[in-house]
């Protein structure tokens, strides 16, 4: 996981330096991911780099991410949600609403 979520904040980060009209529209939420982003890929990245060269899932879990966002892609972004939404909440959430 540890891996995934590094790869992730370097997409963001990617994305962002490519499409910098952006900016007006990010959130305040957005900003703070962007911000541990920026740590992960600056301060911490020897460290989560290290993880990924020696996680023999990572590129298993690159995979199934990408197809993730292509479903997303297709149209399934609130189908996507719902399911992401009902495995976090299941069973260990006292408060599902």
């Amino acid at each position: 996981s540890q891996s995934l979520n590094f790869a992730v904040s370097a997409a963001f980060l990617a994305t962002l330096a490519r499409h910098e009209g952006i900016g007006p529209y990010l959130t305040p939420s957005f900003k703070r991911h962007l911000e541990a982003a920026r740590m992960h890929l600056t301060k911490d990245a020897g460290m989560f780099l290290e993880f990924s060269a020696m996680n023999p899932a990572f590129p298993a879990a690159l995979e199934e991410f990408g197809k993730v966002l292509a479903e997303i892609d297709s149209g399934r972004l609130n189908e996507i949600a719902v399911e992401a939404a009902a495995w976090y909440r299941a069973p260990t959430d006292p408060n599902p609403n």
